[in-house]
């Protein structure tokens, strides 16, 4: 429990009330296995089996905290990686941890991505990558509605780690396009799909980006002429 985030969000709090789950229970077991990791910055420390169990609660503290020791202490079994693509395919949104979507971000990989611990093995990335191959269109839908509106796709953000799990996916730009073309949706999302077909295709993209702007999207606006001028749309630059 995070007191002084509890305080600060509830001002005028004269009692701090939380939750009690197995992620905050203390005792003599948990001070070492998961209290004195957390502080010190370190993975917490729990058996598989335990950690799988957690991850499928419907508690969000334990549903992260089975999620997280998966990812860091078992990151080359295999299953944790049906368990982390099951976790963002069957959960709805508002019971997914935004840092779930970094660790996915881990398969295609980009460049602000700091790992430690166990390296992700060439066959489990091979793996993994054959499990995010299978996103639908409506996952990319799911995976767009992460991104911040004021941090959107940049370089440190989860946008970033959106993007690279979007663009490694087998006809993404396909999918893309398909979201780009669908008024039904917000139009925030789909200026999303734009600028990553954009990052993707470059001028192959304008007649989408054309359209998206016919329809009142500046934004799409200011891509195409970035495009038109430099090439092509490059966020992390």
């Amino acid at each position: 429990m995070n007191v002084k985030r509890y305080l600060k969000a509830n001002p005028d709090a004269t009692v701090v009330r939380f939750p009690a789950t197995e992620a905050n229970h203390f005792n003599v077991v948990t001070f070492t296995k998961l209290f004195v990791p957390v502080v010190l910055g370190q993975t917490p420390i729990l058996e598989i089996v335990e950690a799988f169990r957690l991850a499928r609660s419907d508690r969000p503290a334990e549903t992260y905290l089975g999620l997280l020791v998966l990812f860091r202490r078992y990151p080359n079994n295999l299953a944790v990686w049906d368990e982390l693509v099951r976790t963002f395919i069957e959960r709805p949104t508002n019971e997914i941890p935004p840092v779930l979507l970094y660790w996915l971000a881990h398969i295609p990989w980009h460049g602000d991505i700091f790992h430690f611990g166990e390296p992700i093995s060439p066959a489990t990335r091979e793996y993994a990558r054959g499990l995010l191959a299978r996103l639908t269109v409506q996952d990319i839908i799911k995976l767009l509605s992460f991104i911040d509106p004021e941090d959107q796709i940049g370089r440190g953000t989860l946008g970033q780690s959106i993007e690279a799990i979007v663009s490694s996916l087998p006809k993404s730009c396909d999918m893309l396009r398909e979201i780009v073309g669908s008024p039904k949706l917000e139009m925030q999302l789909r200026e999303y799909a734009a600028l990553i077909l954009a990052m993707n295709e470059s001028s192959k993209a304008l007649p989408n980006l054309a359209a998206l702007e016919s329809e009142g999207s500046w934004y799409a606006g200011e891509i195409s002429k970035h495009i038109k001028e430099y090439g092509g749309v490059n966020p992390y630059a």
